[in-house]
Protein backbone atom coordinates (compact mmCIF):
# COMPACT_ATOMS: atom_id res chain seq x y z
CA UNK A 1 0.00 0.00 0.00
CA UNK A 2 1.19 3.59 -1.27
CA UNK A 3 -0.33 5.93 1.33
CA UNK A 4 0.51 9.73 2.23
CA UNK A 5 -1.15 12.12 4.40
CA UNK A 6 -1.00 15.97 5.94
CA UNK A 7 -2.21 17.80 8.31
CA UNK A 8 -2.96 20.40 5.98
CA UNK A 9 -3.61 18.66 2.98
CA UNK A 10 -6.55 19.32 0.45
CA UNK A 11 -6.72 15.64 -0.38
CA UNK A 12 -9.96 15.93 -2.80
CA UNK A 13 -7.66 18.20 -5.01
CA UNK A 14 -4.66 16.02 -4.62
CA UNK A 15 -7.05 13.28 -5.88
CA UNK A 16 -8.42 15.33 -8.90
CA UNK A 17 -4.98 15.96 -10.24
CA UNK A 18 -3.69 12.89 -9.94
CA UNK A 19 -3.56 9.73 -12.50
CA UNK A 20 -3.48 7.16 -9.30
CA UNK A 21 -6.64 5.88 -8.43
CA UNK A 22 -7.10 5.43 -4.18
CA UNK A 23 -8.18 2.49 -2.42
CA UNK A 24 -9.75 4.51 0.28
CA UNK A 25 -9.31 8.32 1.28
CA UNK A 26 -9.84 9.96 5.03
CA UNK A 27 -10.46 13.94 5.38
CA UNK A 28 -9.10 15.76 8.68
CA UNK A 29 -11.91 16.50 11.12
CA UNK A 30 -13.74 13.64 9.83
CA UNK A 31 -14.69 10.45 11.96
CA UNK A 32 -12.07 7.93 11.89
CA UNK A 33 -14.97 5.42 11.94
CA UNK A 34 -18.47 6.16 10.15
CA UNK A 35 -19.93 4.51 12.52
CA UNK A 36 -19.00 6.55 15.21
CA UNK A 37 -19.95 9.86 13.98
CA UNK A 38 -19.28 11.90 17.28
CA UNK A 39 -16.13 9.49 17.85
CA UNK A 40 -12.39 10.65 17.40
CA UNK A 41 -11.62 12.80 14.62
CA UNK A 42 -8.50 11.97 11.49
CA UNK A 43 -5.71 14.33 12.44
CA UNK A 44 -4.50 14.66 9.02
CA UNK A 45 -6.07 14.28 5.62
CA UNK A 46 -4.68 11.22 3.44
CA UNK A 47 -5.43 8.69 0.64
CA UNK A 48 -3.67 4.93 0.16
CA UNK A 49 -3.50 3.45 -3.25
CA UNK A 50 -3.25 -0.25 -3.97
CA UNK A 51 0.28 -1.33 -4.94
CA UNK A 52 -0.19 -4.50 -6.07
CA UNK A 53 -2.81 -7.51 -5.26
CA UNK A 54 -0.27 -9.84 -3.08
CA UNK A 55 -1.55 -11.53 -0.23
CA UNK A 56 0.44 -11.15 3.38
CA UNK A 57 2.06 -14.94 2.34
CA UNK A 58 3.38 -13.47 -0.48
CA UNK A 59 6.23 -10.59 0.67
CA UNK A 60 8.42 -11.43 -2.18
CA UNK A 61 5.71 -10.42 -4.56
CA UNK A 62 4.80 -7.09 -3.06
CA UNK A 63 8.27 -6.25 -2.79
CA UNK A 64 8.86 -7.26 -6.71
CA UNK A 65 5.44 -5.36 -7.53
CA UNK A 66 6.44 -1.82 -5.54
CA UNK A 67 9.30 -1.76 -7.49
CA UNK A 68 7.12 -2.08 -10.61
CA UNK A 69 4.39 0.03 -9.08
CA UNK A 70 7.40 2.46 -8.50
CA UNK A 71 8.71 2.24 -11.95
CA UNK A 72 5.34 2.81 -13.74
CA UNK A 73 4.03 5.38 -11.43
CA UNK A 74 7.54 7.12 -10.56
CA UNK A 75 6.67 10.56 -12.08
CA UNK A 76 2.53 10.37 -10.20
CA UNK A 77 4.27 9.44 -6.91
CA UNK A 78 6.31 11.98 -7.25
CA UNK A 79 4.19 14.93 -8.17
CA UNK A 80 1.98 13.57 -5.18
CA UNK A 81 4.82 13.72 -3.03
CA UNK A 82 5.32 17.08 -4.06
CA UNK A 83 2.14 18.02 -3.75
CA UNK A 84 1.66 21.37 -0.90
CA UNK A 85 0.54 19.65 1.95
CA UNK A 86 1.52 16.10 1.79
CA UNK A 87 3.45 15.72 5.30
CA UNK A 88 4.52 11.97 4.82
CA UNK A 89 4.52 8.98 2.23
CA UNK A 90 4.90 5.61 2.63
CA UNK A 91 5.26 2.23 1.55
CA UNK A 92 3.48 -0.44 3.78
CA UNK A 93 3.50 -3.92 3.39
CA UNK A 94 1.52 -6.52 5.34
CA UNK A 95 2.94 -10.12 6.28
CA UNK A 96 1.59 -12.78 8.53
CA UNK A 97 3.56 -13.01 11.95
CA UNK A 98 5.37 -16.20 11.75
CA UNK A 99 5.92 -18.29 14.77
CA UNK A 100 9.69 -18.48 14.87
CA UNK A 101 12.22 -17.77 17.02
CA UNK A 102 13.55 -14.62 15.16
CA UNK A 103 11.69 -13.21 12.12
CA UNK A 104 14.03 -11.47 9.80
CA UNK A 105 12.54 -9.76 6.60
CA UNK A 106 14.43 -7.56 4.10
CA UNK A 107 14.26 -4.92 1.25
CA UNK A 108 16.24 -4.92 -2.00
CA UNK A 109 18.69 -2.13 -1.97
CA UNK A 110 16.90 -1.02 -5.65
CA UNK A 111 13.01 -0.28 -3.86
CA UNK A 112 14.51 1.54 -1.06
CA UNK A 113 16.39 3.67 -3.16
CA UNK A 114 13.30 3.86 -5.41
CA UNK A 115 11.52 4.68 -2.69
CA UNK A 116 13.99 6.95 -0.59
CA UNK A 117 14.89 8.87 -3.94
CA UNK A 118 10.90 9.88 -3.86
CA UNK A 119 10.73 10.68 -0.13
CA UNK A 120 8.85 7.36 0.34
CA UNK A 121 9.27 5.78 4.16
CA UNK A 122 9.19 1.72 4.01
CA UNK A 123 7.44 0.32 6.34
CA UNK A 124 6.78 -3.82 7.39
CA UNK A 125 3.06 -4.06 9.52
CA UNK A 126 2.72 -7.65 11.07
CA UNK A 127 -0.44 -9.11 11.27
CA UNK A 128 -1.75 -12.22 13.44
CA UNK A 129 -1.62 -15.19 11.36
CA UNK A 130 -5.07 -17.08 10.50
CA UNK A 131 -5.05 -19.22 13.76
CA UNK A 132 -4.35 -16.52 16.03
CA UNK A 133 -6.91 -14.46 14.50
CA UNK A 134 -8.66 -12.45 11.64
CA UNK A 135 -6.18 -9.61 10.42
CA UNK A 136 -6.93 -6.25 11.23
CA UNK A 137 -6.63 -2.92 8.94
CA UNK A 138 -3.39 -0.86 9.34
CA UNK A 139 -3.61 1.70 11.95
CA UNK A 140 -0.31 2.97 12.31
CA UNK A 141 0.12 6.89 11.75
CA UNK A 142 2.68 7.52 9.06
CA UNK A 143 5.47 9.24 10.77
Amino acid sequence: MFRVCGTDLDIDALLAETSLVPEMSHRRDEPKLKGKPRGRKNERSGASFLVNLADFDHFETQKNGALVFLKVNRAAVQKIMAWPGVDSGCFDFGIWRREVPVQCDSFPAGLLKAAGNLGLDVELSQYPNEKEGEPTTPCTPIK
